[in-house]
């Protein structure tokens, strides 16, 4: 009951709101877009990360890694069988974009934990 990709991060925007950054990453068929505090940002762009969405706790290096918990709100359909799933991590919002079939076992409310690591 996971998604687990490897992925470049392509980009690092400041928010309008004060200390966040938006985060942009390129897995593949995979996207993701999210919203980040900078005093626990564990990474930067040009970097490779591993990115685990689950329903239990990932096994993690404290200190090193970057996990946070968060609820399933909402999905989007796309074309050609995509899929946005948008997840909030106590309001920092993380929104991946992907082929359809990886979501099949998420649904809305479903209590998550993301994972990013440098590879």
């Amino acid at each position: 009951m996971s998604i687990r990709v490897k992925c470049s991060v392509k980009d690092m925007q400041r928010s309008y709101i004060p200390n966040v950054y938006i985060a942009e990453m390129d897995c593949g068929d995979v996207r993701i877009k999210m919203d980040i505090h900078e005093e626990v940002r564990t990474f930067d762009p040009g970097d490779d990360v591993a990115v685990v969405i689950s329903k239990e706790v990932p096994s993690y290096k404290e200190g090193v890694d970057y996990v946070a918990t968060g609820y399933v709100v909402t999905f989007r359909d796309l074309e050609n069988s995509r899929r946005k799933m948008i997840v909030s991590l106590w309001g920092f919002v993380v929104v991946m974009e992907a082929p359809s079939e990886l979501f099949t076992e998420f649904s809305p409310m479903d209590k998550v934990y993301m994972k990013i690591s440098k590879e």
